[in-house]
């Protein structure tokens, strides 16, 4: 596993990873999330290639490390447990 981490992932792997993730592997519905035609998701599969900027705006639980970084890394942004704590207190009063 950390040599998959390790590694560099080609554009494709990582938009399918993405998609995976966001729809199971839902690519029209994707699409939808993003405000994009299913046809440029194609395109970009085709391509190997993807709007960074448009899919860290809509998609805000991912790693910009990991978007910059093609792919190292983890793929999600870290959770703060310490934070969810406080919003855990906060209702509970």
């Amino acid at each position: 596993m950390l040599i998959y981490l390790l590694r560099h992932m080609e554009k494709t792997e990582m938009l399918n990873a993405i998609i995976r993730h966001c729809t199971g592997g839902n690519k029209a519905q994707f699409a939808n999330i993003l405000g994009v035609t299913p046809q440029t998701i194609s395109s970009w599969l085709k391509r190997n290639t993807f709007d960074i900027e448009l899919i860290f705006a809509k998609c805000e639980y991912l790693n910009p490390a990991w978007l910059l970084s093609n792919g190292k890394g983890a793929m999600l942004k870290a959770v703060s447990y310490t934070h969810l704590r406080a919003h855990e207190t906060s209702q509970d009063l």
